[in-house]
C-alpha cells in the first residue's frame, strides 16, 4: 500500500491508501492528462503536481520491490542464517585437511572447487567435511 498524500495551506492532508500494483496505472492515466492539460496552455497545481510524483514514486517502489522478491523467490532467502545447531559443531581447516590427508591449502582449494564454503573463517560444516571425504574416496 502507498500512501498518496495531497497537501493544502487551507485544507488538511489527506491520505488515500493505494494497494502498489495500481500505482503505474493509475500514474500513467493522471500523467496523460496533465500532459493533454498543459499542451492546451492549462497549469497544474502544485498539490496535484505532488501527489502525481507520489504515485510515481509508489509505482517504481512496487516495481523494485517486485524485483527484489523475484530474485529472493529465485536464489533464496536474502537472510539466509544458519541455524545455531548447524554451526555449534565445526571442524576447523586443519581437521579437515587432516580427514583429506592433504594440507590445509589444499582441502580449502577442494573444497572451493566442490562449491563448499566455510561456515565461519577457517571452519567447516562436519557434513561438508564428509562430503569432501566421500567425494575425495570416490576420486582415488
Amino acid at each position: 500500500m502507498v500512501a498518496v498524500a495531497v497537501e493544502a495551506t487551507a485544507i488538511p492532508t489527506i491520505f488515500v491508501p493505494i494497494e502498489g500494483e495500481a500505482c503505474e496505472p493509475i500514474w500513467q492515466i493522471l500523467r496523460a492528462e496533465i500532459a493533454r492539460q498543459q499542451r492546451n496552455g492549462g497549469q497544474v497545481r502544485p498539490a496535484v503536481a505532488r501527489a502525481v510524483e507520489r504515485l510515481r514514486k509508489g509505482a517504481q517502489d512496487h516495481l523494485t520491490l517486485q524485483a527484489m522478491f523475484a530474485r529472493e523467490h529465485v536464489s533464496g532467502p536474502v537472510t539466509n542464517i544458519t541455524p545455531e545447531s548447524a554451526t555449534s559443531e565445526l571442524i576447523s581447516t586443519n581437521e579437515l585437511a587432516d580427514r583429506l590427508h592433504v594440507t590445509p591449502t589444499h582441502a580449502r582449494r577442494l573444497a572451493r572447487d566442490a562449491g563448499i564454503e566455510p561456515a565461519a573463517r577457517n571452519a567447516w560444516r562436519p557434513v561438508d567435511a564428509d562430503q569432501l571425504v566421500t567425494q575425495r574416496g570416490h576420486q582415488r
